[in-house]
């Protein structure tokens, strides 16, 4: 991959997602876009409350999702020591 050629490339996505305490590893795939010279990064993937130890009362089992999309976009700028 080339940051000074636009275009959009698939990347492998690693890393560890923390909520409340507990982490998960998270393996997924990533997207790079580049436009003139901007460089941004998004992926999705998805959990359960489960994964966190997150436990929900069976009073609202029914109308609380078992999965659940997290989506992350991000924006690369340049730092400017100045």
């Amino acid at each position: 991959m080339n940051i000074d050629v636009d275009g959009e490339y698939t990347v492998p996505v690693k890393g560890v997602l923390t909520v409340r305490g507990v982490d998960k590893e998270v393996d997924t795939e990533g997207t790079i876009q580049v436009n003139s010279g901007k460089v941004s990064a998004m992926a999705k993937f998805v959990v359960s409350p489960s994964d966190f130890k997150i436990e929900i009362p069976s009073l609202v089992e029914g109308k609380i999702a078992k999965e659940i999309e997290v989506s992350v976009n991000s924006v690369y700028e340049l730092y400017d020591k100045s």
